[in-house]
């Protein structure tokens, strides 16, 4: 988990923070993040880092269980 996470993080283009949070969550939630999510989101990458950010979208419930 923690390398597949570092792995899709390092495979952004690095255009910026917004953007790439907006990149990882299409990946892997499948959608585009809302404007509160970007907001609650982009501390936390900024503070912890990208493939942080994956490991959290990774652990959610969206992701674990499909409707």
């Amino acid at each position: 988990m923690l390398r597949m996470s570092e792995r899709l993080a390092d495979n952004l283009g690095r255009d910026a923070i917004d953007q790439d949070i907006a990149q990882l969550v299409e990946q892997v939630l499948g959608r585009k993040p809302s404007a509160a999510e970007a907001t609650e989101l982009r501390p936390f990458a900024a503070q912890n880092g990208l493939p942080s950010l994956v490991r959290v979208l990774f652990n959610s419930n969206e992701f674990l269980y499909v409707e």
